[in-house]
């Protein structure tokens, strides 16, 4: 799992949510893969507007039973079983997981990327039930997995607040199967902030200066250019760092807390 052996165009499922306007979940996660050079199918588990803070509410979740139809549709086609990787987001609905664990179980992808969007500012803003399913079906599939600090914590059961407490939290989330833990947005001393890979080969840092405040659509932006580069045949390590760089220069220069401006900013990503 540390070298993937590399061929383009790629193909992978990018299961996460999806706006018609802004740069967050499958909208991130697009583009990102495209400038890779990668063929990303996507499955939205729900549609907003925008992302909520905006203000937007109307959600259109995809019920568990259509995206196990959906599912169930895709894996007859003849381009299921020549997917190179899976990565997962943003759940709208508790059976959602259950549904795409189903899934992987059937497909066996080379590697699945479960990006744990269950909260942050240490507390959930999905629904307990949605972060229990994605802890209890999607976790043991795993091959990389990539919360932020709170997340972390909230699947390990363990205080993170310090970067010593995180490297326990991940070692501990690694027994539960994952192969690699890329966990962000880690507080270091003197304003510092970074992301700490842990994996069976070993251990990394990346860090920087901290933002006051997080930017929405980084951590979809992080686990897709993790995952898209891994998928071009860089190693493991290299390619989180690399990740990790490249979306902290994202996060200083976008205009606000909720606009990553994705779009102008991918000139960043070198295929």
């Amino acid at each position: 799992m540390s070298v993937y052996q590399a061929h383009k165009p790629a193909c992978l499922l990018s299961v996460q949510s999806a706006v018609i306007w802004g740069f967050v979940g499958n909208e991130a996660a697009s583009l990102v893969h495209a400038r890779l050079g990668h063929n990303a199918l996507r499955l939205d588990t729900v549609r907003l507007a925008a992302h909520p803070g905006h203000g937007c509410q109307f959600r259109h979740i995809t019920p568990p039973a259509g995206m196990r139809g959906l599912l169930q549709d895709f894996a007859q086609l003849p381009i299921a079983g020549r997917l190179d990787a899976v990565q997962s987001g943003y759940f709208g609905a508790a059976g959602q997981p259950g549904e795409l664990a189903d899934f992987l179980e059937q497909a066996k992808p080379p590697l699945y990327l479960l990006d744990p969007v269950l909260g942050d500012h240490g507390q959930l803003y999905v629904a307990p039930e949605i972060a229990e399913a994605i802890r209890e079906r999607l976790l043991p599939h795993a091959d990389i997995v990539t919360p932020n600090a709170f997340e972390l914590g909230w699947l390990t059961g363990l205080t993170v607040t310090n970067i010593a407490e995180a490297e326990k939290a991940a070692a501990c989330l690694l027994e539960a199967g994952p192969g690699a833990v890329l966990a962000t947005g880690i507080s270091l001393p003197d304003g510092q902030v970074g992301d700490l890979l842990l994996s069976r080969q070993g251990r990394a840092l990346f860090s920087g200066p901290a933002r006051p405040q997080g930017v929405s659509g980084a951590g979809d932006s992080l686990a897709a250019l993790l995952l898209g580069l891994m998928l071009t045949g860089q190693p493991l390590a290299e390619a989180a760092q690399t990740a990790s760089h490249i979306t902290r220069e994202m996060i200083a220069r976008a205009p606000d807390s909720l606009d990553m401006d994705l779009a102008n900013q991918l000139t960043l990503i070198k295929p």
